[in-house]
């Protein structure tokens, strides 16, 4: 390639590109434009970001924990202000109620709009500056021994059978209806503490459990009985949510782990086929969730009513709003990522940054859950200067773990991994800059430290021929 990119490369770029220039052309013709300017900023520059990192690694980077969170991000950056924008800054019933009551004007929500598209910009301007001098090397995991696969499957119909004891016992179940939700948490909470501290770990940890057994039969995709058990397991866990009504996130973050391990394992994919596969799965995520909620009144409005990204935006909405007027956040909450012992070693209540706000807005014991978000979790600090600097100190560790990953793809459990952070990244914005850390020690390490540690013990893993993976 030259150093250059592809012509592909270079069509989707200059395509983006003459996309934001309409974008820009329409929204700045409504009244909304001030809310309108960080949208186009944001897509603007994910565009040229997008692009510098495809030349960066030369091939279309799918496996990359950067463009995830970047994707995340920006996610999180364009969608809520876009769909105020689109419908005016009209707010409705639909709309996140917390929108509804704060009554913002458009340069309040322009000024918000514009925390969340600065935070996805120097994030991503950090993990480009990490990559440089860096090419991608990339590789095959081999197969694990006959031992360590024994063992992944032990784990997860272990895992299997405590929730379906849990179920029995309590009537608590992770694929609750999404309308009882609230009130089965309410109920939960009566339960006793350390049952409910080890659902929650085990309930993370099935998810790297199922990410290896899926590693497993991708490396056997060529046989058709495996074939076949791999697309009914995929099947089932599509359709579930629907069926369930139940939450979305589990099934989104396993397929699209599946799919950074096809692409790793198997074959890389297409340009084309991984965007449009990207936005099929995020139109998906949002109409599943539109109709849970609002289905039924006066229409979907998908990007203007309550949802996920909406969520995120009126929690930072509301702490800006607050402003000075806010009440301390305790210690705990402030280090709640990292304070990571048990609460019954501790001699005061434990509390996470959500916790707090949940108090604040006289909703905490409810069965609501809200996630905080990395806007509000600076502007209760140091506001704009440690919005930033979280964004730069992010992009950049990032770029060091993809770098690492990069030389470690020929193990299958470093592997998934990799991919269980690059489906998580998004957390990054959507709950804390350190919410990573609980989980890994708690959920991830566990499993793939027994795995690995089976696996030392275990027949010699096999290699397979190296290709790019990114």
């Amino acid at each position: 390639m030259g150093g250059g990119l592809s012509a592909g490369a270079a069509v989707l770029v200059w395509g983006w590109a003459a996309a934001t220039v309409t974008t820009a052309l329409w929204l700045h013709a409504s009244p909304a434009s001030p809310v309108a300017t960080p949208v186009i900023a944001a897509l603007a520059f994910s565009g040229w970001w997008f692009g510098a990192v495809w030349r960066q690694e030369r091939a279309f980077p799918v496996a990359n924990v950067g463009v995830l969170a970047m994707a995340a991000a920006m996610a999180y950056a364009v969608l809520p202000p876009l769909g105020l924008v689109l419908a005016g800054l009209q707010l409705s019933e639909t709309t996140d109620s917390r929108l509804l009551g704060l009554r913002l004007g458009g340069r309040e929500l322009a000024a918000v709009a514009w925390m969340f598209t600065a935070y996805a910009i120097a994030m991503g301007g950090a993990f480009l500056l990490g990559l440089r001098g860096w090419q991608a090397q990339g590789g095959r995991p081999g197969l694990l021994g006959p031992r360590t696969e024994a063992t992944a499957l032990a784990m997860l119909g272990a895992i299997t059978a405590f929730f379906a004891a849990l179920y029995l016992t309590t009537g608590y179940t992770p694929l609750a209806r999404y309308e009882g939700i609230g009130e089965m948490a309410v109920e939960w909470l009566e339960t006793p503490l350390l049952l409910r501290q080890v659902s929650n770990h085990l309930h993370g940890m099935v998810l790297v459990v199922k990410l290896v057994v899926m590693g497993m039969l991708l490396q056997r995709h060529a046989e058709p009985r495996w074939r076949l058990v791999l697309v009914a397991w995929l099947v089932l866990e599509a359709l579930l949510p629907f069926v369930l009504a139940s939450s979305r996130a589990p099934t989104v973050l396993f397929l699209m782990g599946t799919v950074l391990l096809f692409h790793m394992i198997v074959r890389p994919l297409p340009a084309a086929g991984v965007l449009v596969a990207g936005l099929a799965l995020l139109v998906g995520f949002l109409v599943q969730g539109a109709m849970r909620v609002t289905w039924g009144g006066s229409g979907l409005g998908i990007l203007s009513s309550a949802n996920e990204f909406q969520s995120i935006f009126a929690t930072a909405a509301y702490v800006f709003a607050r402003g000075s007027d806010l009440p301390p956040m305790p210690w705990s909450a402030r280090v709640s990522e990292v304070l990571l012992v048990p609460q019954q070693l501790l001699p005061i209540p434990k509390m996470d940054k959500s916790d707090w706000y949940l108090d604040l807005i006289g909703a905490a014991g409810t069965g609501v859950g809200l996630a905080f978000g990395v806007v509000a979790e600076s502007l209760v600090g140091y506001g704009w200067t440690e919005l930033l600097l979280r964004g730069v100190v992010v992009g950049y560790v990032l770029s060091r773990i993809h770098r690492f990953a990069d030389a470690k793809t020929a193990s299958l459990l470093w592997a998934v991994l990799y991919v269980w952070l690059c489906i998580q990244s998004y957390q990054l914005v959507r709950v804390s800059t350190l919410a990573l850390v609980p989980m890994l020690m708690y959920q991830v390490l566990p499993v793939l430290g027994l795995l690995a540690a089976v696996q030392r013990w275990d027949a010699p893993v096999r290699r397979v021929e190296v290709v790019p993976a990114c």
